[in-house]
């Protein structure tokens, strides 16, 4: 009695399960927030040491922008919500000058 074919074997690369693209969240400038409270939220939020948030903050300040977390695209836009979700410094806004949350955006991150 012929026996049955052996089921296909997959390749090793077929195995892996397959990666998630890198994205980047990007904090951008304003003129509104304070650098405590931008390091502050990078902090609470990120998790970030009182000196990595401080030098994000001051590269975000001179260059207008600047990439201050790695990871896949849906922890991303979760920590872009929970910047957004810290609203604007509470200093500024006592004083009635107006201002707003910090605003990220979260990128695909550069290849290689």
């Amino acid at each position: 009695m012929p026996s049955a074919p052996a089921p296909p074997t997959a390749s090793p690369a077929a195995r892996e399960p397959a990666t998630l693209p890198p994205h980047v969240l990007v904090l951008h400038n304003d003129e509104q927030n304070t650098l405590g409270y931008v390091v502050d939220v990078l902090r609470r939020v990120l998790g970030l040491s009182a000196s990595r948030a401080w030098r994000l903050a001051r590269v975000t300040h001179r260059r207008g922008r600047c990439a201050v977390w790695a990871g896949h695209r849906e922890l991303a836009e979760l920590k872009a919500v929970q910047v957004r979700a810290a609203g604007p410094d509470p200093g500024v806004v006592a004083l009635g000058d107006p201002c707003r949350p910090l605003r990220v955006s979260v990128e695909r991150a550069p290849s290689g």
